[in-house]
């Protein structure tokens, strides 16, 4: 684990864009299986080969923690992997969410939501959690060199980003 062998300062931790889980939109498919159709080398949930762990969350807290004010970026432009993402890192108790200067309101939703991806669509129509709220950003939180090649597609694109930054919570005294 990185934690125990890099004992250095950490500014800033990023997971930007993770390949997607498959969108789970029932319980079981029209075949019966246990996933759903679509890209079958996608992992098959949130908690089963999803690259974003509580594991790795931790071990992400425990840098961070070690470092004044070290902080967490997610991004994505899945809003479900976004959500989901947040959720994990949030259930320990480890990692805070920090405000942002212009946060993402529910009127920033309401778009023609046929411009937006089909993932995005599907999870809407399915009511899952949105990406609005204490946290969520509407802008950009990397300079211009500091952005991915798919943030870079996305913005050309007009494809929304989901983007939260998160804080290592101080140690209990």
């Amino acid at each position: 684990m990185i934690h125990r062998t890099y004992k250095g300062p950490i500014s800033l931790v990023m997971i930007q864009f993770p390949t997607p889980f498959s969108l789970q939109k029932d319980e079981h498919d029209q075949r019966g299986n246990s996933h759903n159709s679509g890209n079958s080398q996608l992992p098959s949930n949130s908690l089963s080969g999803f690259m974003v762990t509580e594991a790795l969350l931790q071990s992400v807290q425990c840098l961070l923690q070690r470092s004044d004010n070290g902080l967490l970026l997610l991004q994505s432009n899945c809003e479900d992997v976004a959500v989901a993402m947040r959720d994990i890192a949030t259930r320990s108790g480890r990692l805070q969410i920090l405000d942002v200067i212009d946060t993402v309101t529910a009127d920033d939703t309401k778009v023609d939501i046929s411009n937006l991806p089909q993932r995005t669509r599907e999870w809407i129509d399915l009511g899952g959690d949105r990406a609005v709220g204490r946290g969520w950003s509407k802008k950009k939180l990397l300079p211009r060199r500091g952005r991915t090649e798919t943030e870079v597609a996305c913005i050309s694109k007009g494809t929304p980003i989901h983007r939260c930054i998160m804080q290592a919570r101080p140690p209990p005294s």
